[in-house]
């Protein structure tokens, strides 16, 4: 079952935040090494990049850890709002959580664990976010 993750409203409003600002959903390269270290403790073949933005996880990734198919997942990046259709053994979910709608929390949790992944790897920023929606 497809769940419906972010409302079209807010879709819209970080496809434009994706448009206008470059460092916008570009800094998960950085934590390629954490994420490539956890997902071959549970013996990783595939991950999944939930809230991928510019995809920067990816090509990291195939730098340091081949072995790993890596597959990307953001409904505000054109090319990208599809789910694989398939499990995955990893689901990364890097400064993507506090971005969440609350309305959507539970389809975006569901939509993870119906991947039916060994290990969902989050990184959450807790600090107030920099821009001003207004």
């Amino acid at each position: 079952m497809i769940r419906q993750t972010i409302s079209h409203e807010y879709a819209e409003m970080n496809r434009q935040l994706h448009n206008e600002k470059p460092e916008y959903g570009a800094a998960a390269e950085n934590d390629a090494p954490a994420v490539a270290k956890y997902a071959r403790k549970v013996g990783a073949k595939t991950l999944l990049d939930f809230g991928c933005g510019k995809g920067t996880l990816k090509p990291a990734l195939m730098q340091i850890a081949p072995e790993i198919s890596v597959f990307e997942y953001d409904p505000a990046v054109p090319g990208k709002e599809a789910l694989p259709a398939h499990a995955v053994d990893v689901v990364a979910a890097m400064d993507v959580m506090e971005h969440i709608e609350p309305d959507y929390l539970t389809a975006v949790l569901q939509t993870m664990i119906s991947l039916q992944p060994k290990i969902v790897i989050m990184k959450i920023s807790l600090t107030p976010a920099k821009k001003n929606v207004a």
